[in-house]
């Protein structure tokens, strides 16, 4: 059986509208009914008008046949783009026996305003006086007079704050807290839609201004340099609100801020050295190195022990690998310690959280783990959910059979992700689905559940671009039983709980049994 072409995405999206990137990026998801298939080849065709492409015809770009297996992300190469023009495309794929694939459905997009002169419109509103206190919302009317017929009405909208936007009092689109959250000084997001059946007789395109970001991480990683001393950011520079809402246990701001130091100054290595950038990486990987020597002089004894050690302390030391052996298996000890002086509850808050469990798992310590997951008692995940909740709460006890809601009115949130960060440790360590660096974006899929908790069956699965990934465990009569499902154009390594040896696999279904 041949390859079936799938789900066109360009930047991630079904025929978006509006782009600004001037090389979008196109991916295209695989079906097939047999094992271990995969893309060899692919052609690509894009064109300004549906009939061209219906003739095979690329005026924007052909391809040609490609000798790729790459079915995502696939820079645009083509003549270059215009703002506010429509582009239609589809491709075809050859098969692990060189079998061609039928031409897939066609796709589109549009693009925005590329220039700083294509905008021209000017920020409406009122001169009002800045105040905390809650008040009705602005609504803000244009009339508009068409005269001619309309063969397309495109809007961009955006506002500093929340908006929503009426056409002939109907509602553009069912988005929710549009512009999306950026900082305004720098940076505005800005929204197009699709309004031609908004208008009767005709319409005009509306266009509101857009500022771009002048912020660079490089830029920033030499503010942090300019500012550290010996290799170390000082206290007095740390000026940010710690582990946020930690339950009794303050962590150093000082520890914080040199942690992510040196984390991001090893990140930035990582990212150079993908874009080519030797140089660059070489020097980000030497910093790094000194900053991590400089962090375990200042914050470590040899015996792993913290200064001021917390849950959040040792997560995030461990996680960013701050610290040589034996003093990181020590500093694993200590963090069980902790754990267990606080009875197996969390007192992390917003920082150490994401880290937490994965640390205690990476250093052999998945039961601990476990016993914080399931804990019940406040403060733990399961009392929130005992408690009535939904959705995570922003306090761990932002609500309590006790005393109701947190004093804290104004800042009590009951739909906050911080402390949802947990379910990356679901998916990665209980389910056992997670990437491979060297293959990232889940060509390369890694399954290696961890199963404990007295749970006997978990199932999971993600959306990942090449397909739905799914890893499914149950444990009966003392044996163990995996499902995993591999997409098309991937490959897989499995490792079942207890083993030293990996399994690698192709796409399709597959089963796995041991006995615990």
């Amino acid at each position: 059986m041949t390859l079936n072409i799938s789900r066109l995405l360009t930047e991630y999206a079904d025929a978006p509208l509006g782009l600004d990137n001037r090389r979008p990026r196109l991916s295209w998801r695989l079906e097939a009914e047999e094992r271990e298939q995969l893309q060899t080849a692919y052609r690509l065709l894009v064109a300004t008008c549906p009939n061209k492409l219906e003739r095979d015809e690329g005026d924007m770009w052909d391809s040609g046949r490609i000798e790729s297996d790459q079915s995502i992300h696939v820079q645009y190469a083509g003549s270059p783009l215009e703002s506010g023009a429509h582009y239609y495309w589809k491709v075809r794929v050859w098969d692990k026996r060189d079998v061609p694939s039928e031409w897939s459905r066609m796709s589109s997009w549009s693009m925005g305003p590329l220039n700083q002169a294509d905008w021209q419109a000017k920020w409406i509103g009122m001169d009002v006086p800045h105040s905390d206190d809650y008040r009705s919302v602005a609504y803000l009317r244009k009339a508009l007079v068409i005269r001619k017929p309309v063969k397309r009405a495109i809007v961009h909208a955006t506002a500093l704050g929340i908006y929503r936007l009426f056409i002939g009092g109907r509602r553009v689109s069912d988005h929710e807290f549009a512009p999306g959250w950026t900082d305004y000084k720098k940076r505005i997001q800005y929204q197009t839609y699709e309004v031609t059946s908004h208008f009767g007789s005709g319409a005009q395109k509306a266009k509101v201004r857009k500022f771009t970001s002048l912020a660079l991480l490089v830029s920033y990683m030499g503010y942090l340099e300019g500012i550290s001393e010996r290799d170390m950011i000082p206290e007095s520079r740390t000026g940010n609100y710690g582990d946020w809402l930690s339950i009794h246990a303050d962590t150093s701001k000082e520890l914080i801020s040199n942690a992510f130091y040196a984390h991001s100054t090893g990140l930035m290595a990582r990212i150079a050295s993908v874009l080519g950038r030797e140089e660059d990486a070489s020097k980000f990987r030497e910093q790094a190195q000194r900053i991590k020597e400089a962090f375990a002089v200042k914050f470590a004894d040899p015996g792993g022990r913290l200064k001021g050690g917390t849950q959040t302390a040792y997560a995030l030391t461990l996680s960013m690998g701050l610290l040589p052996e034996p003093a990181a298996r020590l500093a694993a000890c200590r963090l069980v310690e902790e754990v267990k002086a606080s009875d197996n509850h969390v007192t992390a808050g917003f920082l150490g959280i994401p880290h937490l469990l994965p640390a205690l798992s990476d250093y052999g310590y998945i039961d601990t783990a476990y016993d914080l997951l399931m804990q019940e008692s406040f403060p733990s995940w399961f009392h929130q959910i005992k408690s009535g909740a939904t959705t995570m709460w922003e306090r761990w006890d932002g609500w309590s059979k006790e005393r109701g809601f947190h004093p804290v009115e104004r800042m009590n949130s009951f739909n906050h992700y911080a402390f949802g960060a947990v379910g990356e440790w679901l998916y990665r360590y209980m389910a056992g689905i997670d990437t491979d660096l060297l293959q990232p974006g889940f060509k390369h899929i890694r399954i290696a559940p961890r199963p404990g908790g007295g749970l006997t069956r978990v199932y999971a699965e993600y959306e990942s671009m090449y397909g739905t990934i799914v890893s499914a465990w149950e444990i009966q009569d003392g044996r163990f039983r995996l499902q995993v499902r591999i997409p098309i154009n991937t490959t897989a390594a499995v490792q079942l709980p207890g083993a030293e040896t990996k399994v690698e696999i192709g796409s399709g279904t597959y089963a796995f049994e041991i006995r615990l």
